[in-house]
């Protein structure tokens, strides 16, 4: 079985960067992906998605240190999914990335 992701975006919040032990650290930040595509008009519009990514360690740590708000990247990972009951009892399913692998494409910001 494969659980491989692999997203292009624009980087949509600064990074969250948790230090839990010595050796364990986490970075947590949201990436948005476009879609352009032709309306039944003729005309164009875009669909933006947004997706929540964390990475651990050394993964962590080159978030913490290089990504930045703004920026063109490139995330290859896994999705995660997770389930909690909210306050009205409702149950709500989450997908987060669990990013192993990051490439910069550009560096204007």
């Amino acid at each position: 079985m494969i659980n491989k992701v692999i997203l292009i975006g624009n980087v949509g919040s600064d990074i969250e960067f948790k230090q839990i032990t010595e050796s364990q650290c986490v970075s947590n930040f949201s990436l948005a992906t476009h879609n352009n595509y032709k309306k039944k008009d003729g005309g164009s519009d875009t669909k933006t998605e947004w997706h929540n990514i964390t990475a651990w360690r050394s993964n962590a740590l080159f978030a913490r240190d290089y990504i930045k708000k703004g920026m063109l990247i490139y995330v290859e990972g896994e999705i995660n999914n997770s389930f909690y009951t909210n306050t009205d009892n409702v149950v709500v399913r989450t997908y987060t990335i669990l990013a192993n692998h990051f490439d910069i494409l550009d560096r204007k910001t």
